[in-house]
């Protein structure tokens, strides 16, 4: 009994130590709108996932707004920090005129201004987060994991006209392959070059993705962790003006290209598959760029690849009874 609270003390001492800040763009969405939900649903939870954090862990988490100085307003006042931003994606090309969109760096940038953060969290402004998200975070940090991303949930629209809280927290939804929850150590990031990607536009998780990929020493993608929510099972939707596609597409594109060489093809998402079966999902995956990583691939042909465990029973008749099972669920 002894044994365990000295090692318990410790372990609090060095949770203290660690400060993550978690940074999002909000901005004024009409009252009562399906954005205006989405943004209040996401404060809920992140101030609920902090308070649990807090009581459970110690660990100091602070919320952090970066936006343009007209969608201040919308910023809850239990945030701890607000930055305002000073340009857009059309101070950076004239082709887009059409909607004032942020740069993904200034907003980082921003997180990253107060040199007591060691770990950045960037989510976008509609994903929920589930109330032991912080406490999972500090655990996935402990692991020595210096950046990680996170693929959200989707679950039912019916959620966004709904106050049973708990309910939606416990579904666990449908699996997303998108990029928009990141976990960024601050070495990580001192090395990163994200360019002039805007987000609310294709491809800007992309770019960080690939960033993340080529400059941490220990990547980790999650792709079937309950830790975080999106409102709606939606997977493809008109984005709108091609000259803001077109923009994040050429740049992600020039970034695959130069940052491909420095990833360590075995820890590659998915390079454990064999041949056929991998590149046919980095085919089929908007996240990778095909040319690149069939390159990078074909010339690390025969190095080896870590295969992780598969969830369930082994052998055999563990895998047969676990097909079985789902072949015969009722739900």
């Amino acid at each position: 009994m002894y044994e365990i609270k000295i090692r318990t003390e410790i372990f609090h001492i060095s949770l203290s130590v660690m400060k993550i800040a978690h940074i999002l763009n909000p901005f004024n969405a009409s009252k009562g709108s399906e954005h205006h939900v989405a943004q209040q649903i996401t404060y809920e939870s992140m101030q609920r996932a902090r308070n649990y954090a807090k009581e459970s862990t110690g660990l100091r988490i602070e919320l952090h707004a970066s936006c343009f100085e007209e969608d201040v307003t919308s910023v809850p006042d239990f945030f701890d920090k607000t930055s305002i931003l000073q340009r857009s994606v059309c101070d950076i090309n004239s082709s887009c005129t059409e909607k004032k969109l942020p740069l993904l760096s200034d907003i980082l940038d921003h997180g990253f201004n107060d040199e007591s953060v060691d770990y950045l969290v960037y989510t976008n402004v509609d994903i929920a987060v589930l109330p032991y998200f912080y406490a999972c975070l500090d655990d996935i940090a402990a692991t020595g994991i210096d950046a990680a991303v996170i693929n959200r949930r989707r679950i039912d629209e019916s959620y966004l006209r709904s106050e049973s809280t708990n309910l939606r927290y416990a579904d666990s939804g449908l699996y997303h392959s998108g990029n928009d929850c990141f976990l960024i150590h601050r070495s990580v990031y001192e090395k990163m070059n994200l360019a002039d990607v805007c987000i609310g536009i294709p491809h800007v998780g992309n770019t960080l993705f690939y960033n993340l990929l080529a400059h941490s020493a220990n990547f980790k993608l999650f792709g079937n962790l309950h830790l975080t929510q999106h409102i709606g099972y939606d997977l493809v939707r008109n984005w709108g003006n091609h000259q803001y596609l077109n923009h994040n597409k050429l740049l992600f594109k020039s970034a695959a290209k130069q940052l491909t060489p420095a990833i360590d093809i075995a820890k590659f998402p998915g390079s454990h598959r064999w041949f056929c079966s991998r590149h046919f999902r980095w085919l089929m995956n908007p996240t990778i760029h095909y040319p690149s990583i069939f390159k990078h691939d074909i010339k690390h042909l025969f190095k080896k690849r870590i295969k992780p465990k598969k969830p369930g029973m082994s052998g055999f008749w563990g895998r047969y009874y676990e097909r079985l099972q789902d072949k015969v669920r009722l739900d």
